[in-house]
């Protein structure tokens, strides 16, 4: 069985290949560096015709949906169109349709529900395989529009550099002490050691 889902990226020519708009290469470019930044695909080929330029990109079968939003979110940091569409893995979404979709602070990301369900040994590591990739996507956005990360980081992450991270970590157990919140790390379990982590990304 295929373990990768191909999309088409159909951008209107229009958009692209003049001087005040982004290059087609442009495109091309930061969307493989944040897909392979974040180990979910690749960019596979590209071409133009009928007035539209179409990317193709190979994405992860198990990360299809991830990979989804990172593209539409890497086409919107390049300021691409409304009518920009992205079509495979059984959907086609326009990029307005994505913009209008309600926000992250609406959704339970993939990193919220990993750290609810730790409860265990196994469900911990998956709540740090969760930390890791939504670094990776940062780090991609960051990567697109890095003038626009220069002092506050993509997703919520405060803290970049280990040292600070953990700074943050400590510092947000001490913060929550006596609260009663897992943040407080109120007794040793797999549980407070996923809040000390998650302390550590985006604590100030």
């Amino acid at each position: 069985m295929d373990d990768t889902v191909l999309y088409e990226i159909i951008i209107e020519m229009k958009a692209v290949g003049s001087d005040d708009l982004t290059d087609r290469d442009d495109v091309e470019e930061a969307l493989g560096a944040a897909l392979d930044e974040a180990g979910l695909g690749n960019v596979t080929g590209a071409g133009a015709g009928m007035g539209v330029f179409v990317l193709d990109v190979e994405v992860v079968r198990g990360e299809k949906d991830r990979a989804l939003d990172l593209i539409l979110r890497v086409l919107n940091e390049l300021g691409l169109p409304p009518s920009t569409r992205v079509r495979g893995g059984e959907v086609t979404v326009t990029l307005g349709d994505a913009q209008e979709a309600p926000g992250q602070d609406e959704q339970i990301d993939e990193l919220d529900a990993a750290f609810e369900a730790v409860q265990d040994r196994t469900s911990f590591l998956a709540f740090v395989e969760a930390l890791k990739r939504d670094r990776r996507e940062a780090r991609a956005l960051e990567d697109v529009d890095p003038e626009r990360f220069r002092r506050s980081s993509a997703l919520g992450w405060e803290n970049t550099r280990i040292e600070d991270f953990l700074d943050a970590a400590v510092a947000c157990a001490r913060g929550h002490e006596g609260s009663g919140s897992d943040f407080a790390l109120p007794d040793p379990s797999w549980r407070a050691f996923a809040a000390f982590l998650l302390g550590g990304k985006g604590y100030e």
